[in-house]
């Protein structure tokens, strides 16, 4: 099961408008102490959580699914986890494909402070290197600099938005959060290409975008099993490193992109402080030994990886006598979601024995930075679809995602999102469908009926995620149709009246021909 913390994720979230560093860090200590408390109380084995258990239940897995051999993915924690089940248990593997890559004999939460902020530093060379990112936002590293100093000594109020709840927090926009921002999103290679914006546009007294960031942040909160976290790093992470280290670590960094507490915080409030309170006994000190192997492994690393980065990949890489090592270039920590590292994997995989055709990283344009351009005009053109036997209207030049489910993507978090839809039944059921996905009540009445173009329409306006989001539902004899906008509150009457309505008008069945 699980081991969750929600005491934890509640601390952080009650705490985002706190100014005082070391009171957050303390509460929040305090809250993983409640976390550690009460799985202890419900009765859980926490020493039983850890890589070398957890590699045992992955060849448990196998040996009940009747496999003599499998091929091994791992990725993040995940090649952590595969470098211990090919230490551990490796006649019982193929091939192995290993992916955002931590050496065994690396500490996260030590070496971290170092590896987050070369991340960054290669963000920013990244984009002074790229005439146009040049251009646009100049000076990138000191304008930085100077917006984490100025944030830490003056924090802004913000209004943080979870987007998965809607729920909104009050908050203030300061240094760290700038930084945890970007260590955060260097992981999503598909919101690296904003952060030179992000920047720019805070150093420049505009606050949406970075708050946007925080806002998407908060998300992430949920994602993370801290009970099962803190029992792997307290039981192995820090084997053989002392807090010494870790502050040896922060001091050797520019003081602007670590960790924005005081030293005897970070030691007495953070991970050394979490462990030293969290209920498990430490490993074997051999699981740190470096993995030394001959099967089969290919190692991909992405070159903006904040946590794993490239130099991780070539480290474990030079002990695998058949391993394979490659850097993915303008991509941050979720490697495999790139097509390019799916097709050096699936033809890894087909033959483990030589290394994959890697010519696709040659035509990987590295990162292609949002830059201020003037937003496109909305031009629409026709839309026929006989198979679900609909005419309507949609936006050229937009993502098209579906047949008639179309992303704007102007930035990489722009929001604005178009469906047209025609399917058998009645708009009630339609609706109910609709309720059910986005989470709205089925029996929520519609704020206005209307004749509209072939049909009359029932439309509904309401908040989702702290956007705007439109639907109008109509019906025939045959079928029923809606159309679907999301855009955000800055945006919503101009698109609702450019895009929405248009598309409702032009919204009709498909002719059928006379025979």
């Amino acid at each position: 099961p699980a081991r969750d913390c929600p005491e934890v994720q509640a601390a952080h979230s009650e705490k985002l408008d706190e100014t005082d560093k070391a009171v957050v860090a303390e509460i929040v200590h305090d809250a993983t102490k409640a976390c550690a408390d009460r799985l202890a109380d419900e009765g859980h084995n926490l020493s039983a959580y850890n890589t070398t258990q957890n590699a045992a239940d992955v060849n448990a897995v196998r040996r009940a699914l009747g496999y003599d051999q499998v091929n091994l993915y791992g990725g993040s924690y995940g090649s952590l986890l595969a470098q211990a089940v090919m230490r551990d248990h490796p006649e019982n593997i193929r091939s192995v494909v290993l992916t955002s890559v931590l050496p065994l004999e690396k500490s996260l939460f030590v070496d971290a402070s170092a590896t987050t902020a070369q991340a960054i530093l290669r963000l920013l060379d990244t984009c002074a290197a790229d005439d146009a990112c040049n251009a646009a936002y100049p000076d990138l590293q000191s304008k930085l600099y100077e917006v984490i100093d100025r944030l830490n000594a003056d924090p802004v109020p913000v209004t943080d938005t979870n987007p998965l709840d809607g729920d909104s927090y009050d908050a203030l926009l300061t240094g760290e959060t700038v930084r945890a921002n970007l260590v955060t999103f260097l992981y999503t290679t598909q919101i690296i290409p904003v952060l030179p914006q992000a920047i720019d546009d805070v150093y420049e007294g505009d606050y949406e975008l970075m708050t946007q960031l925080s806002s998407t942040r908060l998300a992430l909160l949920d994602l993370l099993s801290r009970g099962m976290t803190f029992s792997v790093v307290c039981a192995e992470d820090l084997i053989g490193r002392t807090p010494d280290d870790l502050l040896a670590v922060i001091a050797s960094m520019p003081s602007q992109l670590v960790v924005g507490t005081e030293l005897e915080t970070i030691v007495e409030h953070g991970i050394y402080g979490i462990c030293a309170d969290w209920p498990v006994t430490e490993t074997d000190p051999a699981v740190k030994e470096p993995l030394v192997s001959d099967i089969p492994t290919l190692v991909l690393a992405g070159e903006l990886d904040p946590v794993t980065p490239p130099e991780y990949g070539e480290l474990v890489a030079e002990y695998l006598s058949k391993g394979y090592f490659y850097e993915v270039p303008g991509v941050g920590h979720n490697i495999i979601i790139e097509e390019c590292a799916r097709l050096l994997a699936g033809a890894f995989l087909a033959v483990p024995s030589q290394a994959p055709d890697a010519a696709c990283i040659a035509d990987m344009p590295g990162v292609v930075f949002d830059l201020p351009t003037e937003a496109p005009e909305l031009v629409l053109e026709p839309f026929s679809d006989e198979t679900r036997g609909f005419n309507g209207l949609v936006p050229v030049g937009w993502d098209e995602l579906a047949p008639a489910n179309l992303a704007r993507k102007t930035t990489a978090l722009d929001p604005t999102y178009f469906v047209l839809e025609g399917t058998p039944g009645t708009a009630a059921e339609l609706f109910g469908n609709l309720a059910g996905q986005l989470g709205l009540d089925p029996e929520m009445a519609s704020d206005s009926q209307a004749q509209v173009g072939n049909f009359v329409w029932d439309f509904y306006t309401f908040e989702r995620r702290g956007n705007m989001a439109d639907i109008a539902l109509a019906e025939d004899d045959e079928k029923a149709y809606f159309v679907f906008l999301v855009s955000t509150p800055e945006e919503h009457d101009a698109l609702f009246e450019q895009l929405f309505l248009p598309a409702v008008e032009a919204m009709a069945p498909v002719p059928v021909e006379s025979e």
